[in-house]
């Protein structure tokens, strides 16, 4: 069975938000980085950490 990719993302962050955006043109989600950051790293400031990582 094929999965789409929020059932996916649901089960990957299980208890965590991943906001999302259905873009019904292209047919995908978007997803919000900064959310996932949080998810993964879990830093004090994901914003911050994100900023911090695009400028590198």
């Amino acid at each position: 069975m094929k999965q789409d990719k929020l059932e996916t993302i649901t089960k990957l962050f299980e208890g965590k938000e991943i906001r999302s955006v259905w873009n019904n043109k292209e047919k995908e989600y978007y997803f919000s980085v900064v959310d996932v950051i949080n998810a993964l790293a879990n830093p004090k400031d994901a914003r911050k950490y994100w900023s911090v990582l695009k400028t590198r």
